[in-house]
């Protein structure tokens, strides 16, 4: 599967061919996990009690739409971006099939 993962500090990192599993995930983000939204076919996924065990800060997830910039979450410690799709059992990731560069851009994150 295709995704990115982002580490605290860091450019994103491309996975072409990542073999993404609950376990895999948990393992990214170092834990539980906790999914965000980021619009229609796209998931950020991090750590669920990032926030409550002081992981260090990754990025603010900023929203520019109706001409005004509204901080809407910061994100901290390890995050994995992902496709996700709906299925007959509800929904599953899949690939990240934006240009994560471009999104950045589209999405402000700083």
């Amino acid at each position: 599967m295709r995704v990115y993962v982002k580490e605290p500090g860091k450019r994103p990192k491309l996975y072409k061919d990542a073999e993404v599993t609950l376990e895999w995930l948990q393992k990214q983000v170092g834990g539980y996990i906790e999914t965000y939204p980021l619009g229609p076919g796209s998931v950020i996924v991090c750590n669920d009690s990032g926030k409550l065990i002081d992981l260090p800060f990754n990025f603010t997830l900023l929203d520019g739409r109706g001409g005004t910039i509204n901080r809407t979450e910061d994100f901290v410690g390890t995050v994995v971006f992902l496709g996700l799709k709906h299925t007959d059992d509800g929904m599953d990731f899949t690939d990240f099939d934006k240009d994560l560069p471009l999104f950045i851009n589209t999405l402000a994150i700083k």
